[in-house]
């Protein structure tokens, strides 16, 4: 027996069982969402988000350049 049913002893392994899917429809056309709109919004994020922070590193560790007359 595994320790996720001493926490949660309503979701024992005793009485599990697989969720149904009513709609398999909707459930291919969220899965289509989730593949083709969010998960390349979120890689975009992640990408821009790295950039940033090796570019702010790189501002840190270059030496400013100052006018002086």
């Amino acid at each position: 027996m595994d320790n996720y049913g001493l926490f949660f002893p309503s979701h024992s392994m005793v009485c599990y069982h697989e969720p149904r899917i009513h709609d398999h429809e909707l459930y291919f056309q969220l899965r289509n969402l989730n593949l083709l709109l969010l998960l390349p919004i979120a890689l975009i994020g992640i990408l821009c988000n790295a950039c940033a922070m090796v570019s702010h590193r790189f501002s840190l560790l270059c030496p400013k350049v100052s006018k002086t007359h």
